[in-house]
């Protein structure tokens, strides 16, 4: 199929050494029932045959635009994807994943029908070891909310941390000079949503589930969740969110700032509790130094955010955790 010169929607595929997994994300892509799309798939240097699968589908379509470039990791193939798109409108997909046939027609569609600045769906997970498949909502911490929602704390807090499972606007990203982290190992989903939600009016969540993500044992996420990953890794998980703090604009109302501390404090809270929890008992080599950093984390949010707000998510995480315990959530 010929490409359009201004396609609706531009789809950015990071590739590195996904052989194995490249076409089924690919054919996910050629399935679409919205027909009107460009895939810049960026080879980032991948020494399998993944760039020669790449340049197969790109000489059958001519929606795949394909760049093979050295290695320098997922955030720098997405920024250059990023700059490359024709499209208003910007979904992500890995390489080792794939999407529902009408992902892009749902996104786009409530996109226009909504007037949002970003859409979230749902997903399922996929467990490449035990072939168990959960699905997985739009909103974390229990959060039921669908339709249209205002950017609010509640809002900042609950969205998932994937750039994956959303469709956000070109514009917002070009013009506020947003761009994925190269500098970091880990987070840099996280990171990026947040700093995109600083620019957002509104947000449309769906429940229904259509992206489709395989969980590799091999992958840093279950590498970080099993306590293996190195300890820069756990770093980032505490730190990245306190680069949004600087990105603050200075003219901000005083009751939207404390809106976005007490949001970023409930994340990082969240966060140093998952650090602990996974790296409880496993002797890690450098665990004074990750400890370090949660006590700094910790402690440079404690100091920004209202105290009211402080204690009342440290009682509402510790009735979390007695919930779990207990089996009731």
């Amino acid at each position: 199929m010929s490409a359009s010169e201004c396609p609706a929607v531009s789809v950015v595929v990071p590739v590195y050494n996904v052989e194995q997994y490249l076409v089924e994300c690919l054919d996910s892509l050629l399935a679409q029932t919205m027909e009107d799309w460009e895939a810049i798939c960026i080879d980032d240097g991948s020494q399998d045959g993944s760039g020669a699968i790449l340049d197969e589908y790109a000489a059958r379509d001519l929606r795949f635009r394909v760049v093979h470039k050295e290695n320098g990791g997922v955030s720098q193939a997405r920024n250059l994807a990023i700059s490359m798109a024709r499209a208003p409108f910007l979904c992500m997909v890995d390489s080792d994943d794939w999407i529902d046939p009408a992902m892009i027609e749902t996104l786009y569609g409530a996109m226009l029908r909504d007037e949002v600045d970003m859409v979230v769906c749902g997903l399922w997970e996929h467990d490449e070891d035990s072939g168990a498949v959960l699905e997985r909502p739009p909103l974390r911490h229990g959060k039921t909310d669908e339709g249209v929602q205002p950017v609010n704390a509640s809002m900042i807090e609950s969205m998932s941390r994937y750039s994956w499972d959303k469709m956000l606007k070109t514009s917002i990203v070009r013009e506020t000079g947003l761009a994925y982290a190269e500098d970091i190992p880990f987070s840099e989903d996280h990171l990026f949503i947040q700093l995109y939600l600083l620019y957002c009016r509104k947000v449309s969540v769906l429940s229904r589930s259509l992206y489709h993500y395989r969980r590799r044992h091999s992958s840093a996420t279950l590498r970080f969740v099993r306590g293996e990953a190195p300890a820069h890794y756990y770093e980032c998980a505490v730190f990245a969110l306190l680069r949004v703090l600087d990105e603050l604009p200075e003219g901000m109302p005083g009751k939207e700032r404390r809106m976005w501390c007490t949001a970023l404090f409930a994340q990082n809270f969240h966060q140093i509790y998952l650090v602990k929890h996974v790296l409880k008992g496993k002797n890690h080599p450098e665990s004074a130094r990750i400890n370090r950093a949660v006590r700094r984390a910790f402690w440079v949010l404690f100091r920004k955010t209202p105290k009211t707000a402080v204690f009342r998510i440290m009682w509402c995480d510790a009735v979390r955790l007695l919930r779990r315990i207990c089996g009731r959530g």
